[in-house]
């Protein structure tokens, strides 16, 4: 896997956490308006994309095999499929 593929991989994972953690807890937000929600959500987006850019940037910038492997392993992220 390319340093591009799981850079992307790694975003998709968690903006998939974000999600997953902000449908949970919208219960707890449902008394608010409709305008405060979507702050919220654009706020936690904004929250996860500054905790992921370093590791993203660093994966993008010629990653060497040996920093993908560490970035899927480290952040469990799926393994491309072995080729035949």
């Amino acid at each position: 896997m390319s340093g591009a593929l799981a850079a992307r991989a790694l975003e998709a994972q968690f903006e998939s956490i974000r999600r997953s953690e902000f449908t949970r807890l919208r219960r707890k937000v449902a008394a608010f308006s409709p305008e405060f929600v979507d702050e919220v959500d654009a706020i936690t987006a904004d929250i996860v994309h500054a905790i992921a850019r370093c590791p993203v940037a660093a994966l993008e910038a010629d990653a060497t095999p040996g920093l993908v492997q560490v970035a899927l392993e480290l952040f469990h992220l799926p393994s491309p499929p072995a080729a035949d």
